[in-house]
């Protein structure tokens, strides 16, 4: 290709000091490129050419991590391309996680000390993926929170804690 650098990744390895603010694109010789001005204006999205779509769960109350874990491996869970976020439970530490498809990571973080209990503790996570099962997910997600299980004894302590409510 005409300009392109002669320097190859080795292994898949690129220095990015070759990738990043080199000064290299030139603008006015891509808007010169067939249909370069439909596709940088084109009123449809990636959901409507290619069926993505992205949707956020959120929740104040802390989940329950047995549910939480059964859900990440779940036939629902699968369907699911992309997904990110920070979750808490009152049964293990918050996690952070970091999905991009069959990679799933799963990083507990330690507690905090002395944590304000005004500090915001809500799970946040958001899924990408191509026709998602949202309704499911989101249902599933639901009921890992604590207050829609039964629990017998203390959570966190050994307490059974696996009848959910329907």
């Amino acid at each position: 290709m005409p300009g392109a650098c002669g320097d190859a990744p080795v292994q898949g390895q690129v220095n990015p000091s070759l990738l990043i603010n080199t000064g290299l694109y030139d603008y006015e010789r891509g808007a010169e490129a067939e249909d370069w001005d439909l596709e940088w204006n084109k009123p449809s999205s990636e959901v409507e050419e290619y069926g993505f779509a992205s949707f956020a769960f959120r929740s104040e109350e802390p989940l329950d991590w047995d549910a939480f874990d059964a859900f990440l491996n779940s036939d629902v869970y699968n369907q699911v391309i992309r997904s990110k976020g920070m979750a808490f439970f009152t049964n293990h530490n918050p996690v952070l996680l970091s999905q991009a498809g069959a990679l799933c990571e799963v990083e507990e973080l330690e507690p905090v000390e002395g944590r304000d209990e005004a500090e915001d503790t809500s799970t946040e996570l958001v899924f990408i993926g191509q026709g998602l099962p949202k309704a499911e997910i989101l249902s599933a997600l639901e009921k890992c929170k604590c207050a829609t299980r039964v629990h017998q004894g203390t959570v966190g302590e050994g307490g059974s804690h696996d009848i959910l409510f329907g």
